[in-house]
């Protein structure tokens, strides 16, 4: 089983909205790789909750730093990464796919 992470942009947008652009992602990714007879686990930014301590003492316009730091370690423990809705227009998208350019050059 492969393990996919989904960047997928958060901010100010509804719970139905975001699952609506995983779930595309993942139909075009399964079906872009469907003759390679993988199963796939998905995990996406929703995968974790910071606890309250991590954010306590952060002042509140950097929490999202926070939680973007912990979508980096969690694409760190997956084989790959796909983008999902209008991540070219999120901050933490565009990081995460900076970074995955970076440390994810054969895929």
């Amino acid at each position: 089983m492969k393990i996919i992470f989904i960047s997928v942009p958060m901010a100010d947008r509804t719970d139905e909205d975001i699952q609506k652009d995983i779930e595309e992602a993942k139909e075009r990714y399964a079906m872009s790789h469907e003759e390679t007879g993988e199963t796939y686990c998905y995990l996406d930014n929703r995968t974790f909750i910071l606890p309250d301590y991590a954010t306590r003492n952060l002042n509140p316009d950097l929490i999202p730093l926070a939680y973007l730091g912990h979508a980096l370690e969690t694409m760190a423990g997956c084989d790959d990464v796909i983008f999902a809705g209008d991540w070219r227009k999120a901050r933490g998208c565009l990081v995460e796919r900076l970074v995955y350019d970076l440390y994810f050059p054969d895929n």
